[in-house]
């Protein structure tokens, strides 16, 4: 069963399970369209071959090697401790302007689950401007933090560990995001992949991330059990819509 970690496998499957649940469900989707089922298959196939070419040549191509021995070279390299250090300063920083941000639309009940939501229709559906759009120029460092955990976790101290995830989940309650939740997890999942987990592990992540998805929604007043299916679903139709 190891092999269905594959990415090269796993992609594929997962849109094939996605689409054919979609089209099974009693959900009131209207059918998709041809143009979209060539566009999947053609992205699909094409991330497929790249993974499995990059596999088999990426450590073989001289150019590449080359590059890494001379980025080696530059000894400009952080130290485990050293790199949770900037993690926190960094996402720690962010974080302070974000919340700012949301007591200055929100007011004093910004902090609630209805205070989120007037943060979020403010943004979206007002017209209104983050006060300061230049955090999510720093977004790369919440979206890798859990590559970070994975290569130095023993090598970080529990403190810093236990302040990134907390920082990493006060992220995502703020955001009040499904897409900021699922690019964490797919980023760190895709990741971790490359090590062959247990498929065991790799089965109780997705369990967390399933729940995870509707807990967010219950945040905003989305939860409810057609409420997962319809947002696990709307993405493609706007897809093929798009197309």
């Amino acid at each position: 069963m190891q092999w269905l970690l594959n990415p090269a496998v796993l992609c594929p499957l997962l849109w094939a399970v996605i689409i054919a649940g979609a089209n099974l469900s009693n959900l009131d989707f209207y059918p998709l369209s041809g143009r979209f089922y060539a566009y999947i298959v053609t992205v699909v196939a094409a991330f497929s071959l790249a993974a499995v070419a990059g596999q088999q040549t990426g450590q073989r191509f001289t150019l590449a090697s080359n590059v890494f021995r001379r980025i080696a070279q530059l000894d400009l390299r952080l130290s485990p401790n050293g790199l949770a250090n900037l993690y926190i300063a960094v996402m720690a920083f962010s974080l302070f302007f974000q919340t700012l941000d949301h007591m200055i639309l929100s007011g004093s009940q910004w902090f609630l689950p209805a205070g989120l939501i007037l943060y979020r229709v403010s943004i979206s559906d007002l017209g209104l401007t983050a006060n300061y759009g230049f955090t999510s120029l720093l977004n790369y460092f919440f979206f890798s933090a859990g590559p970070l955990l994975w290569l130095f976790g023993g090598s970080i101290p529990r403190a810093k560990k236990i302040a990134i995830v907390a920082m990493l989940a006060y992220f995502i309650y703020l955001s009040t995001a499904r897409a900021s939740f699922f690019t964490v997890a797919l980023i760190a999942g895709y990741f971790v992949l490359q090590y062959r987990p247990r498929i065991t592990l790799v089965a109780g992540a997705a369990l967390v991330i399933f729940f995870a998805f509707e807990l967010i929604g219950s945040l905003v007043g989305k939860a409810g059990f057609d409420a997962f299916w319809i947002y696990l679903y709307a993405p493609m139709y706007a897809l093929d819509q798009i197309l």
